[in-house]
Order: C-alpha cells, then structure tokens, then sequence
C-alpha cells in the first residue's frame, strides 16, 4: 500500500472530503475522428494502403489510442483460410512506414506481422484468449499452443480464426511502436502538411494459413484509422503558437522498434556470426529470431509465428566490440529457462508478474525444428536505467554481431531444409521534433 495515496495531511483519504479532484487545465475537448485512406478502398495482397493523416486545425492526436480497422475476404469460393495464431489479422501487413510532409521517414517497420506475432507470444494468455481473440483475431486459449511449421501443411488445422470461403470478417489492430507509442499527444493540428502513413500489404501466401493442398485467395478492404483527438481552448492555442513563432521546438519522446535481416545458409552449423547494421543511439533491447525462409510464402505455414530455434546452444551479441552478456546465453531443448529469462529481462518485465507469455514447456523450444514452429527468441537487454534514456548507442561504426552455436541435427536445426531468414528487432528511443518557427517535423534517433 502506497502510504501517499492513503493519506493526505494527517487525514486518511477515505475521510477527507475537501480534497476534490482538480479540473483539467486547459480545457479540451475530446473526439475520436476517422481518417479513410486516399487511394482506393479494395487492396489486394502486395499492394499499398496509404493515409494522409488529416485532423482539425490546432488539435492533437493521442496516437496511443489510435487503431486501425479493416476488412479481410476470402475471395475462394472453395476453402476456408484461417490467420496466423498470434498476429491474428495484422499478419496481412508486411511493413508500416510512416512519412513527415517532406518526406523524411520518422518510423519504419519492416516484417511487422513478425513483430506483433512476437509481441502478442509475450503477453498473458488471458489477454490473448479474451481481447487479442474478439478484437485482432489471435487464437483465443493459445498457452502451450505449437504454431504450424510444416512445409507440405496439415490436413485439418484447427484452433485458428476462420474466414469461411466467399466470406468476409473486419478486425481492429493496435499499432506497435513510432506515433503510437509516444510520451505525449501528437501536436497534427500545428503542423505545416500532413504525414502520411503507409502500410504494405504481405502477399497472398504469407498473410494467411491454409489446410494442407489448399489454397487460399484474399483481398481486404475498407480500411481506417481512428484517432482520438483533443481540441484545446482558443487562448492555449494562441499562446503555443506564439511561442513557437518566436523559436521554441516542440520535443516528443517515442519508443519505437526497428528490423535489421540477415541470411543463415543452408546446412549452417557451429559458431556462426551475423552481422547487423544497427545505427540507433539509444537502443533498449535486441530481440532475434529465426525463420524458414521457405515458410516466408508459404500459405502451408504460419509465417509470422512460427519461429525456429535451429538448435541453438548459445549466443552472445557482440556490440561495439564488447561480448554481451560476458557469458554467453546456453540452452537447448531441455535447458530452456536462460533463454526466456533473458527475453523477459528485455521486455523490461522480469521479477514482475507481468513477465508472462503464451510459452509452455511445450511450445517454446520444440526438438523438431524442421517440421514444427517454436515460441523462443534470443534476446538482450541493454537499457542501463529504466524510465529514461539510458539505451545502448550502437551508432559507432561496428556492426551489432549476433554470435549464434547453432547444433542439431537433421530434425532439430532447420538450416538442414533450406536457409533461415534471421530478423533482429530493436526498440530504441527517438525524438520527434515539431519546429516552431516553420511547423516542420523532423526525427532523431
């Protein structure tokens, strides 16, 4: 118990009835507004859904609320097609890139259904099971569940979220990352032009699953953004803009995730360095994870989640030429914990009973690596304090270096079927820069 929040003066809280809650200052008033995308309404995979962010003059946007919202149909009047267990609907958005009015790209997120695949396995089930469930289309009671990594497919996949053939199902998505994970409100109303926010739609075969020897054919439509907005009263808005006039910037803090990619070959095997060029100056936590590159466009597969663990035995990452940890990360199969401490220590959740996930002893690190998808990823912390800018600059000119011992054997490494695609994603702090004096955004990070 909190002693301050029970006590105010000598008085217990309970019995002070004087202490009134104060009204907000400046007044605002709040609307959540709905912005469509300006070209087109039906977008088949592979194509480009672009929004040019429009809100009220002298308004701001609480990104951190904002959701998208869309439409997936099964064009095929013959199978079913089922979504990716943990990305759920947003496994049909290869990337998300977000543009100022000139053009700078303020966040950018490449291979984005794996990144919410893998940020949806690192939550309580319960929260999967019920709103990622109804509201994004994950697979509701997913602990323990394996994600489907076979090549030639299953004949009957099941607890999967369904879309009937020649049907259609809307779904929400919360975005990761950039505008939407900001310290502040978004100050849209203020700037000269608007930003532009552009998702790239995966191709037919990696946005959704299918039975085995089925195909499965999909568009989507109806896109929108909603923001909530907050109009603030005249006199606070003449007075920011006046002192923007006479050359104060406005600074926002933003937590955001970007992806480095790097090819395993085939047959990999042993020590096996890979090199990732990272130039962030405050980098939070790496997270690294291993995925068939045939499964990338397989519709057989669940490409987003079904991450492989390629018998792996150990990693460190080399950053700036320094070994972290000093003692590199072991596990295997049957030594497992190491690994999930570290990525729960990165999540900043470790010690807390937060430190969740959809992992069992019977997901996370499968010994069939070849035929069957794991939870894991290797991960490493590297923020040196906890609520302030305290990550990792990794903008000197060494590469970041993930030192993998790969093992096993023709079943538990999947570099023995074919090359691994490996995808590092960084969360790192950024500035997001609204100049006074000309209404410009600029970012630095």
């Amino acid at each position: 118990m909190n002693q301050e929040d029970e006590v105010s003066g000598s008085v217990p809280r309970a019995l002070n009835f004087s202490d009134v809650m104060e009204n907000a200052s400046p007044t605002g008033d709040f609307q959540i507004i709905t912005n469509l995308p300006n070209n087109g309404g039906t977008f088949a995979p592979q194509s480009t859904v672009n929004f040019a962010i429009n809100v009220p003059v002298n308004s701001f946007a609480d990104m951190s609320r904002a959701y998208f919202k869309f439409t997936i149909e099964n064009t095929g009047a013959t199978n079913k097609l089922m979504l990716d267990k943990s990305a759920g609907g947003a496994g049909i958005i290869d990337s998300i890139r977000i543009l100022s009015p000139t053009g700078q790209v303020i966040s950018e997120q490449q291979h984005y259904n794996a990144l919410t695949a893998f940020l949806a396995d690192y939550t309580s089930p319960g929260h999967v099971d019920g709103y990622l469930n109804v509201a994004e289309g994950c697979t509701s009671a997913p602990l323990g569940k394996v994600p489907a990594g076979l090549a030639a497919g299953a004949a009957a996949i099941t607890g999967r979220v369904e879309i009937a053939k020649s049907t259609s199902e809307s779904f929400t998505h919360v975005p990761h990352g950039g505008l939407f994970n900001s310290d502040r409100y978004m100050p849209l109303g203020f700037i000269n032009g608007q930003l532009q926010i552009q998702l790239q739609i995966a191709s037919e075969q990696a946005g959704v699953l299918a039975d085995k020897d089925k195909t499965s054919t999909w568009t989507s439509k109806g896109w929108e953004l909603h923001i909530p907005i907050v109009r603030t009263a005249e006199d606070f808005n003449v007075n920011l803009r006046q002192l923007m006039s006479s050359g104060v910037n406005l600074n926002i803090h933003m937590k955001d995730w970007s992806n480095q990619q790097a090819t395993v070959s085939s047959g990999s095997v042993g020590e096996t360095n890979i090199l990732l060029a990272n130039r962030k100056r405050s980098v939070d936590a790496v997270f690294a994870m291993f995925r068939s590159s045939g499964s990338l466009s397989n519709q057989l597969e669940e490409t987003s989640c079904a991450r492989r663990t390629c018998g792996l035995l150990s990693y460190q990452y080399t950053v700036a030429g320094v070994d972290m940890p000093s003692k590199a990360v072991t596990g295997s199969a049957t030594d497992i914990g190491e690994y999930m401490v570290n990525t729960q220590m990165a999540l900043g959740k470790l010690g807390y009973s937060t430190a969740s996930s959809i992992a069992t002893r019977a997901n996370y690190y499968q010994a069939t690596d070849t035929t069957t998808g794991s939870v894991v990823v290797y991960a490493l912390d590297l923020s040196a304090y906890k609520g302030v800018l305290a990550g990792k600059n990794l903008s000197s000119a060494m590469p970041l270096i993930l030192k993998a011992q790969l093992g096993g054997d023709a079943t538990s490494n999947a570099t023995k079927i074919g090359s691994v695609v490996c995808d590092v994603f960084s969360q790192f702090d950024s500035i997001l820069t609204l100049s006074g004096p000309t209404g410009s955004l600029t970012v630095s990070n």
